[in-house]
């Protein structure tokens, strides 16, 4: 809901909304809780055809307190200004100055890991023992998949003033058919399938998203994973006292990277059972959308226009 609040200045002006990119939450929001956002613009590029943009910001969200509580960067693509000389050159633009937001680092990150450890020591202790064992190199096909509808997307479009046409003017857009679903709600409700096999998490960031192929309401949404990297950290810092499990178990803290498609309309199981799944489809660092769908026409036709979403995440 917080990171919500940086649709609404480019919902109506953007033309798509390109991805999300370093995910953070770093406090948690309590009831009663007053949030406000500043964006950051941190560079301007245009397009190889010269009649689009590409604007990436920087989003931070601040409490009350004026504590940042999570933050992100973001693509926003626009068309490119005919009156502006600066943006036909074709140079880049980056933000050198402005107010300035961190986010916690590495070493802040594992405090915090820390004390959620330390805090939920029982209830991790309860669910160590049935925790899945997830390996670097691992594929999974999530069981569960369902549809966004078109009554749920309009009105949460509403709630979270996402208000571009394509998400919300059924009467020109084949009277609701042809409207779109916002990739903002695509991506909870990937990770949320992928989460039924990948639960016990005590803390999550998302690196980056990308948006494949359009959902249209009433398409039905599943999900595969593939393990990048797979991490043991140590944080018990000398700790014997607490250093293991209640049945004698070395505790250490586990750490996923983790990359998550959203597919659309195919039922994932059955259909990719006896498919080898090429690795430069579900490794690859740097993919372009239509890159990935040159792969999946050329080693996997069943998914070609069926991958809606890409998500790459970490969960410790």
């Amino acid at each position: 809901t917080a990171l919500c609040l940086a649709v609404e200045p480019f919902s109506e002006s953007s033309l798509f909304h390109l991805g999300i990119r370093n995910v953070k939450y770093e406090r948690p929001l309590y009831v009663g809780d007053t949030i406000r956002s500043k964006l950051r613009i941190d560079a301007v590029r245009i397009v190889s055809n010269g009649k689009m943009r590409v604007v990436e910001t920087s989003l931070f969200v601040l409490n009350q307190h004026d504590e940042q509580v999570a933050s992100m960067q973001r693509d926003s693509m626009f068309p490119v200004s005919v009156s502006s000389e600066d943006f036909r050159s074709n140079k880049k633009y980056s933000s050198s100055g402005g107010e300035k937001y961190v986010s916690p680092d590495e070493e802040a990150r594992s405090t915090i890991l820390k004390d959620l450890l330390v805090t939920n020591r029982h209830r991790a202790d309860h669910f160590l023992p049935h925790q899945p064992s997830l390996e670097k190199g691992d594929l999974l096909f999530h069981t569960l998949a369902r549809p966004l509808g078109l009554s749920t997307s309009l009105n949460q479009s509403i709630l979270y003033k996402n208000t571009h046409p394509l998400h919300t003017y059924a009467s020109r857009y084949d009277n609701g058919n042809g409207l779109v679903a916002c990739g903002g709600f695509i991506i909870p409700l990937v990770l949320g399938i992928a989460s039924r096999e990948i639960r016990f998490g005590l803390h999550e960031e998302i690196i980056d998203t990308m948006h494949i192929n359009p959902v249209h309401h009433e398409d039905c949404i599943g999900a595969m994973s593939f393990v990048m990297e797979h991490e043991k950290k140590d944080l018990n810092n000398g700790d014997e006292a607490h250093s293991k499990t209640s049945d004698g178990r070395e505790r250490t803290m586990e750490c996923l990277t983790i990359r998550t498609f959203g597919v659309k309309n195919i039922d994932i199981e059955n259909a990719l059972e006896k498919i080898q799944i090429p690795l430069e489809l579900v490794e690859s660092r740097e993919c372009k959308p239509r890159e990935i769908e040159h792969l999946c026409k050329a080693h996997v036709p069943v998914l070609e226009g069926k991958i809606c979403s890409r998500t790459t995440w970490k969960v410790w």
